[in-house]
C-alpha cells in the first residue's frame, strides 16, 4: 500500500498526540502515601518506630511506627483529642491493627491514630483512601451508636500545634457483634482550599461518641490503610491534547 502525504501527516500527528498523552499521564501520576509497608506509612500497624515487627499479646501503647496521638479537635470531623496510640490484637492484614476508642474506667485516656504523610498538598489534588475497620461489640465494647471518625487535613506549620485546615472527613457506624472487618473504599475525596496548598497532608482516625461509659472498653480496630494523592492534570498537557485532537479531526 502506498503511503500518501496525508497519511504521513496523520501518522506524525498521531505519534505526537501519543507523546502528549504520555506527558499528561506522567504529569498526573498518582503518589502513594500510605500502604501496609513500614516504608510507606505503616498502614498495617505491624511495626514500631524502627520498623521492627510488634509483638502480639501486649497493648503496645505509644510505639506504633509512623502514627502519633494529639489534639485535632479544631477540625469539624474530629470530636475528641487523643492521648495515646495502641494496637488491637487481630487484624485484616497481618496480626495487629490500630485501635481507636477509650480505655475502661479512664474516659480521658482516648486512643487514636494520626499521621503526617509528608506529602505537600497542591491545588486541585484529590485523594483515594481505603481502610478496613471493625467496631467489635464482643471484644471491644463498641456500641451501635459509637462512630469512627476519619479526617484529612493540613496544618499551617506542619504540626498539630498549627492552624488546622480540614480537607475531608467521614463518620462511620458499625454495630458488629462479631470480629468481622468491613472495608471502606473512597476515590476522589478532598477539597483543597488556598490555605492548604504547600502544607503537609495529615490523616487522623478517632472516635465520636465512643467512651468508657458502659463499664467496658470502647474500641474499634483500624487496619490496611491505603492512601494515594492524585494531582490535578496539568493545563499545558490538556491543551496540547485538545489541540492535536482538533488538527487530526480537520485532517480527516
Amino acid at each position: 500500500m502506498k503511503i500518501t502525504k496525508s497519511m504521513k501527516t496523520t501518522m506524525s500527528l498521531a505519534a505526537a498526540m501519543g507523546t502528549f498523552a504520555l506527558a499528561a499521564g506522567s504529569a498526573q501520576a498518582a503518589t502513594l502515601l500510605i500502604d501496609t509497608t513500614f516504608a510507606n506509612g505503616n498502614g498495617s500497624f505491624e511495626f514500631d518506630s524502627s520498623g521492627t515487627q510488634l509483638a502480639t499479646g501486649a497493648p503496645n501503647i505509644n510505639v506504633i511506627g509512623k502514627w502519633i496521638s494529639g489534639d485535632a479537635t479544631f477540625l469539624s470531623g474530629i470530636d475528641r483529642a487523643t492521648t495515646g496510640t495502641r494496637e488491637w490484637g487481630g487484624a485484616s492484614v497481618g496480626v495487629i491493627s490500630g485501635a481507636v476508642g477509650n480505655q475502661t474506667g479512664t474516659p480521658d485516656n482516648n486512643f487514636g491514630l494520626i499521621q503526617n504523610t509528608g506529602y505537600t498538598v497542591s491545588a486541585g489534588s484529590t485523594f483515594d483512601l481505603s481502610f478496613d475497620w471493625n467496631g467489635d461489640a464482643v471484644l471491644g465494647g463498641w456500641d451501635a451508636d459509637d462512630n469512627l471518625q476519619v479526617a484529612l487535613f493540613t496544618s499551617s506549620n506542619d504540626t498539630l500545634g498549627g492552624t488546622l485546615t480540614q480537607i475531608w472527613s467521614g463518620s462511620y457506624l458499625d454495630g458488629n457483634t462479631s470480629s468481622s472487618y468491613q472495608t471502606i473504599s473512597l476515590t476522589g475525596v478532598g477539597t483543597i482550599i488556598g490555605a492548604s496548598v504547600g502544607q503537609d497532608l495529615f490523616i487522623a482516625f478517632g472516635t465520636g461518641t465512643a467512651g468508657a461509659d458502659n463499664g467496658d472498653n470502647n474500641f474499634a480496630a483500624v487496619d490496611n490503610v491505603n492512601l494515594t494523592a492524585v494531582p490535578e492534570p496539568t493545563s499545558t498537557a490538556l491543551l496540547g491534547l485538545g489541540g492535536l485532537a482538533l488538527i487530526l479531526r480537520r485532517r480527516k
